[in-house]
C-alpha cells in the first residue's frame, strides 16, 4: 500500500511527474476513491544533475562487487495517504500537493564515478544529540561502500568553506571511528555566516562532486543556494541535506534525529523539578524546554511522565487570569496538592511576551519564558500574601549536548546512508527523511515552506490534555486563538 513498484527496469532519469497504477474495486459498491483505478498518482518532482549536464555518464555501483547489495528502482515511491475510511477517503498526517515521494536507496547505476568524486561534510546551527553519528556514518558509507576518493570535513558551519580562516579536516574511517558515543560534533558548528564566492571557490578547488549539509531550515535554504550556484555554472556537483532539529518541525518527515534523546533527557529532567516541588510546601517545579516554533519536545516529554500539570506550548495560547486563567488554576491546584510541576517551551506564552530580536539566521528571539514565569508566579504570590517556591530548571544546553540514544543513532545511520545513496544516485537541492517509516527524498524547497506543528486537535495532544491538570487554550474565544495550519500540523 505504501510505495508502488514498477518491474520493469530502465537506466534513464525517471520522470517524476505521474505514474498510473491500476487498483482493484471498491468492496461493497462503496462509492469511487480519490485514487480511482488507473487515475494517475502524482510524483514529487527532484531536481537533478541531468537537468544541466544532460549528458552525463551512468556507472554500476561499486558496492555490487563486494557484497550482496539490495537496489532500489527508480520507481519505487512512497504513499503519502495513511488512514482512510468506509467512503475510501484518504487521509494524510500532513498535506502533501503530491500523491508520493521517491523512496531512497541504493541504484543499480550511478551518476559518478566514485575513484573520482571528493565530497565534503558541513554541519551548522546548534548542537544536537547525533551529529557526530551522521558524520560517522557519512564517512563510512562513503569511503567504506562507496570508496571514493576524499572527504572533507568543513570546520565551523559554512564559515570553514574559507581556507584562510579554518582549514578543512580529512575525514577517514579511522579517524571518525566511535565518535558517535560523544556529544556534539567533531566539525565545530557556527550559526549563519554564508558567503558563496569562499564556498564555490572550495568546491572548484578541490573538484568536489558532493556536499552534504546536516542543519535545520535555514541550513536547508543554503544548501539550496549552493545547489542554485553549482547549477548556474554547470557544475558536476550535487548538494544533499540531512534535517537536523532538535525540535522535530521539519515538514512532512516523521522524525528528525536527536529528538528522541531530548525527550529521553528532558523526562529525567522532570523527574527532578518534580523531587524539587514536592519537597517543600507549595513547590513548583517549572521546566522550560527548547521549542522555538512547535511545542513537540514540551508536549512528548509530559506524555511520557505521569508527574507533569501543566504543559504550555506555542501552538496553544492561555490566560493568565480569571476564569480558566493559569494563575487561578496554580493557585487551587497547590491548596489541594501542596506542589506541582509545570512544563512550558521556549516559546510558549507568545500573546504574553515580547519579540526581542533576530538571531543569526533571522529566527524570532523571544524573552525568556521560564523567567518569565518564574517571575510572574512570585510576583502573584507576594501581590496575593500567598507562600509558594519556583524551582525553574533550563537543561537546554545539557540535553543539546548529550549523545544520541540507540533510536537515534540507528535514524542517524539510515539518514547518512540515504543521503549517500541519493547523492550517487544524481538528485541534488534534496533532502532526505524518513517518510511513513520508510526513508524517501524531498526537494529542499518543499520542506523550508514552513514549521511542522502540534495539532491542537489531534490525538496526541488529546492524549496528553487528558492527563493535566491545566488545560491551555479552553477558555480561549475562538477569534483570538493562533490559526494553526492543520495541514503541517500532527
Amino acid at each position: 500500500f505504501f510505495f508502488g513498484r514498477s518491474m520493469s527496469e530502465s537506466p534513464q532519469k525517471p520522470q517524476l511527474s505521474t505514474l498510473t497504477v491500476p487498483r482493484s474495486p471498491s468492496p461493497g459498491g462503496a462509492s469511487a476513491s480519490p485514487l480511482s483505478p488507473l487515475k494517475p498518482i502524482t510524483i514529487v518532482p527532484l531536481p537533478h544533475i541531468s537537468d544541466w549536464l544532460p549528458d552525463i555518464r551512468k556507472y554500476p555501483n561499486p558496492m555490487s562487487e563486494h557484497r550482496n547489495q539490495q537496489y532500489r528502482e527508480e520507481t519505487e515511491y512512497i504513499l503519502q495517504y495513511v488512514t482512510g475510511n468506509n467512503d475510501l477517503k484518504l487521509r494524510s498526517r500532513q498535506k502533501l500537493d503530491y500523491d508520493a515521494i521517491l523512496r531512497a536507496g541504493a541504484r543499480r547505476e550511478v551518476c559518478f564515478d566514485s575513484a573520482e568524486v571528493n565530497a565534503c561534510i558541513v554541519n551548522t546551527g546548534g548542537l544536537c544529540p547525533g551529529l557526530n553519528s551522521v558524520i560517522e556514518e557519512l564517512v563510512r558509507s562513503l569511503v567504506t561502500s562507496y570508496r571514493v576518493k576524499k572527504v572533507y570535513g568543513i570546520r565551523f558551519g559554512f564559515r570553514g568553506f574559507d581556507p584562510e580562516e579554518y582549514e578543512p579536516m580529512i575525514l577517514t574511517p579511522q579517524n571518525v571511528v566511535n565518535i558517535h558515543l560523544r556529544g556534539g560534533t567533531i566539525l565545530g558548528t557556527c550559526r549563519g555566516y554564508f558567503n558563496e564566492d569562499k564556498i564555490l571557490n572550495f568546491i572548484k578547488t578541490n573538484g568536489v562532486k558532493m556536499v552534504f549539509v546536516i542543519g535545520g531550515d535555514g541550513s536547508h535554504r543554503a544548501a539550496n543556494k549552493i545547489h542554485s550556484l553549482c547549477k548556474e555554472q554547470v557544475l558536476d556537483t550535487v548538494v544533499v541535506g540531512i534535517p537536523k532539529t532538535i525540535d522535530n518541525d521539519i515538514l512532512y518527515f516523521d522524525k528528525t534525529f536527536g529528538f528522541d534523546t531530548a525527550v529521553e533527557e528532558a523526562c529525567k529532567v522532570i523527574n527532578c523539578a518534580f523531587t524539587e516541588a514536592s519537597s517543600v510546601k507549595n513547590g513548583v517545579g517549572l521546566v522550560k524546554l527548547m521549542g522555538r516554533d512547535s511545542g513537540f519536545v514540551a508536549r512528548n516529554a509530559a506524555l511520557s511522565n505521569n508527574v507533569v500539570d501543566a504543559c504550555l506550548i506555542p501552538e496553544i495560547p492561555f490566560v493568565l487570569e480569571g476564569e480558566g486563567g493559569f494563575l487561578p488554576w496554580l493557585d487551587s491546584h497547590l491548596e489541594q496538592n501542596q506542589h506541582a510541576v509545570v512544563v512550558i517551551s521556549e516559546a510558549a506564552a507568545q500573546q504574553h511576551i515580547p519579540v526581542v530580536g533576530k538571531d543569526a539566521t533571522g529566527h524570532n528571539v523571544y524573552e525568556d519564558t521560564g523567567k518569565w514565569m518564574k517571575k510572574l508566579m512570585e510576583t502573584h504570590w507576594k501581590e496575593t500574601k500567598s507562600e509558594g517556591k519556583v524551582f525553574l530548571i533550563d537543561p537546554s544546553y545539557m540535553i543539546r549536548s548529550v549523545p544520541a540514544n540507540s533510536g537515534d543513532n540507528m535514524l542517524c545511520i539510515q539518514l547518512a546512508q540515504a543521503a549517500v545513496h541519493t547523492a550517487f544516485s544524481g538528485y541534488s537541492g534534496v533532502t532526505v527523511g524518513r517518510f511513513h517509516d520508510m526513508f524517501g527524498v524531498m526537494p529542499i524547497d518543499l520542506v523550508v515552506d514552513g514549521h511542522r506543528r502540534v495539532n491542537p486537535k489531534g490525538s496526541i495532544w488529546q492524549t496528553v490534555k487528558a492527563r493535566l491538570s491545566f488545560y491551555p487554550g479552553d477558555t480561549i474565544p475562538a477569534h483570538d486563538r493562533p490559526v494553526i495550519d492543520h495541514h503541517h500540523a500532527i
